[in-house]
């Protein structure tokens, strides 16, 4: 994580994170088989009203940045 921040060229000291993960498997029947998740700070975890907060700000800034994309 600290890692990503510093090629982002963030600065300061990571207080809360989520992490969104998406697994796909096929069962034994040959059907495909999605599972997702989260994975937050394991020493305290996060509450979900701030994991929501993070996750809807993100999704917000990821629309704009999209159609600024898009738009050319």
């Amino acid at each position: 994580m600290r890692k990503i921040i510093d090629l982002q060229g963030r600065e300061g000291i990571l207080t809360d994170y989520v992490i969104l993960s998406a697994v796909q498997a096929i069962d034994a029947d040959g059907i495909f088989v999605t599972n997702t998740g989260w994975h937050t700070n394991p020493s305290n975890g996060v509450p979900y009203h701030r994991m929501i907060g993070l996750i809807e700000y993100n999704r917000a800034l990821m629309i704009r940045e999209a159609v600024e994309v898009d738009d050319g």
